[in-house]
């Protein structure tokens, strides 16, 4: 599975770090949210 990026170029999906940035996002929320 591919992603296209900004710049037209496809990149292949990297969900550690879709999953990494989630996670820091949601840092700080309540505990019922479960990246």
């Amino acid at each position: 599975m591919f992603v296209l990026k900004r710049d037209s170029k496809k990149e292949p999906v990297m969900f550690d770090k879709i999953t990494a940035r989630v996670r820091n996002m949601c840092y700080g929320l309540s505990s019922h949210v479960d990246p």
